[in-house]
Formats: C-alpha cells, sequence, structure tokens
C-alpha cells in the first residue's frame, strides 16, 4: 500500500497537502478547491483495479477520522474531540452486571484515556462531562467515577510492566467465591484475570445458518497425479483454506508441501478435492487427529516431523491397524522406464500370535 500511495501522490497533477492513512482510512488535506476532488478521486481509482477508494469531505467544518472528530477553525487550526455515531446510545457494561469490580472499573478508565488521548485543551472537560454523565445513566457512582479518573490523570503505559510477565490465572467470576479463591496464590507471581461465568452468547442459540464448507477440522488434499497426499488441519471454512493452497501453488511457495510437490514433480494439485476426515472443535484435537491421519499415510506429503506428537506405543498400534497397499509412480525422461514403488505389509502367524512386518520393494515397470 505504501508504493500505492507514493506512485499515487507522485503521479498525480494536483498534489495534497497532507495525507495520513490508518489501515484502509485516509485523512488528506485538499487545497485545490472542491471542484477538483472528483478529479484527483478518478486518479486514484485508475491506478490499480483491484483498489478503489470512496470520498467523504468535510460537513459544517466537521469531519469525523477514526474515533476522532476534527473541527476547522476560523484561524485554519482545528480542534479535537471524540466522535460518536449518531446512532450512539451511551449504553456501556452497567455497573450492577455481575462482573468483578476490576472489569467495571475498566470501562470508566478506558472511556477516560480514550477522551485524554483523543481531545485537546478546549474539548476535554466537555468530553469528561459526557463520559460521567453516560456512565450515572448506566448506575455507576460519582464515587466511583471521581476516583478513577483522578486516576487515569496520572497514567503512563509502560511498554512491558512486571505484572505482564507474571504467569496468568484465569478463573470463572462468582461473586463471593472467586476472590477467595483467588486470594490463596501469591500475587507476586501471578496475574489473576476473572471471567464471566456465564454469558448471554452462551445461553442463546446460534441462528445462523449452516454455509457449505463452513466446518472445522483434519481434512486431505489428494495429488491428481499419484497416489499421494496432504494431511492439514484448520478452524475455518474448507473452501477458503483450499483458495491459500491453490494460491501457494501458483506463486510457487515453498513454505507448502503441495506447493513443494507441484513443482518438484509437476503433478497438478485439484484443490477443489479437499475432504474432511475428521470435525473437531479444538487446535489440540485438531493437532493430533492430524498427527494421526499422518501416521496412517507412510507416503504423505506431510514432515515426518509433524508425528511427533504421538506417542511412540500409539505409532505402533497405528500401524498395526492401518495395511494398505500404495503405489506411487514417477515420471521419468522418455529413455528411462517409469518406476514404481510398493509397499506391502506382510502378516505371518507364529506361535507368540500375529506378528505384522513391512518390506519395501522397487520394481520397473516394461512397455
Amino acid at each position: 500500500m505504501e508504493d500505492f500511495e507514493q506512485n499515487a501522490i507522485n503521479t498525480a497533477i494536483l498534489k495534497p497537502k497532507c495525507w495520513f492513512r490508518y489501515v484502509d482510512d485516509t485523512f488528506v488535506i485538499w487545497p485545490h478547491g472542491s471542484h477538483t476532488l472528483d478529479d484527483f478521486l478518478q486518479h486514484l481509482n485508475n491506478i490499480h483495479p483491484n483498489i478503489k477508494f470512496t470520498m467523504e469531505t468535510e460537513n459544517n467544518n466537521e469531519l469525523p477520522f477514526l474515533d476522532t472528530l476534527i473541527k476547522k477553525r476560523v484561524d485554519g487550526k482545528f480542534n479535537f474531540t471524540v466522535y460518536r455515531k449518531p446512532t450512539h446510545s451511551n449504553r456501556y457494561l452497567n455497573a450492577s452486571s455481575h462482573h468483578h469490580p476490576s472489569q467495571l472499573n475498566a470501562v470508566i478508565k478506558s472511556l477516560t484515556i480514550r477522551s485524554l488521548r483523543l481531545t485537546d485543551d478546549e474539548s476535554r472537560e466537555n468530553e469528561l462531562t459526557n463520559i460521567k454523565t453516560a456512565l450515572h445513566q448506566n448506575g455507576y457512582s460519582s464515587k466511583q467515577i471521581n476516583r478513577i479518573i483522578k486516576d487515569c490523570h496520572n497514567f503512563t503505559k509502560e511498554p512491558t510492566t512486571e505484572n505482564e510477565l507474571k504467569k496468568p490465572l484465569i478463573l470463572p467470576y462468582i461473586k463471593g467465591v472467586t476472590d477467595s479463591i483467588a486470594n490463596k496464590f501469591p500475587k507476586d507471581k501471578f496475574r489473576k484475570i476473572f471471567k464471566p461465568f456465564t454469558t448471554v452468547q452462551q445461553l442463546l442459540r446460534n441462528c445462523k445458518d449452516h454455509i457449505h464448507g463452513e466446518n472445522q477440522g483434519v481434512y486431505e488434499i489428494p495429488c491428481s497425479g499419484c497416489c499421494r497426499s496432504y494431511i492439514g488441519q484448520t478452524n475455518r471454512r474448507l473452501n477458503v483454506r483450499a483458495q491459500e493452497h491453490n494460491l501457494a501453488i501458483k506463486q510457487f511457495n515453498t513454505s507448502y508441501s503441495l506447493a513443494c510437490h507441484h513443482m518438484d514433480t509437476g503433478h497438478k494439485i485439484d484443490t477443489s478435492n479437499i475432504k474432511l476426515l475428521a470435525a473437531t472443535n479444538t487446535l489440540n484435537e485438531r493437532i493430533i487427529r492430524e498427527a494421526i491421519e499422518i501416521e496412517k499415510r507412510p507416503l504423505s506429503l506431510n514432515k515426518r516431523d509433524d508425528t511427533s506428537r504421538i506417542s511412540t506405543i500409539w505409532k505402533v498400534v497405528i500401524k498395526k491397524q492401518n495395511t494398505p497397499l500404495q503405489r506411487i509412480t514417477t515420471n521419468m525422461n522418455s529413455k528411462d522406464q517409469p518406476t514404481t514403488i510398493n509397499v506391502q505389509n506382510l502378516q505371518a502367524s507364529t506361535s507368540n500370535g500375529p506378528m505384522t512386518r513391512s518390506r519395501a520393494r522397487m520394481n520397473t515397470l516394461k512397455n
């Protein structure tokens, strides 16, 4: 985006006085009159086919940018205050809500610090008055509000505080119970974090329609040129993950195993054949199940250290349960013969019970 901006400004006939951007929001001062603004906007939209801009101009000498409302004064200078959308309702976490007192105090603290950082000296007092009014409407006492606002005037954010280096201790908050449990842990070793015991989201049913491909778990993408496949895990839609693999193949991204296999063999990888092997809900379940599926496929395209999370005992069990005949045919030059590798699992009966032995044999196919 930096290259786009530099190119856009350098090639513009009329240039802005200033250009400030945060992600996709840009603040521009245009000194050439409003009648030339549309030409500059058209110039920006003609540079790249996938990057298009929309424009909002000042209204009554005011223009919102991010959380700040910028007001232009008669002398050409600016005033800054907190911007609130027309639909803002002053609804915050109610003081009577079943939350830990530190979380209720954080509501006052965050609003106050935002006002101190975004407002100028002329607008700050008015903004603090608006905050007090809104907090009173949400049940906070004047004593609590004034105490925290006073503390915020002396607040400075340290790069890394001693509290952030402590081990986090996350506890569900139950009034009269959680505090007693938390006091059993030393303050100098643990950073105590309290979360609601039950949230509204947990009580409500998810009414979203199921979208095809919206699942998470362990998946398999086969190679169209051989019987090898890639095993992966994701917590997003399968079609999104397939698109990422497809893009990596097109860009020859060597950090993707499928892309490396395509570059080495020239085999076509059809990511539309992605298949969900197991649906899982948590990251740990996905990682373990992914390692199991990789171990079940000795000729998978995954790195072999992906199965390091499985105990050696379980690897033996997986090998005994998995007895497929796998064949790989590699394309060679016309002068050479194609080579096939057969992996066979041979079972034999002994006096001590069944025994499994694996043998690799390389055969040369003749025309």
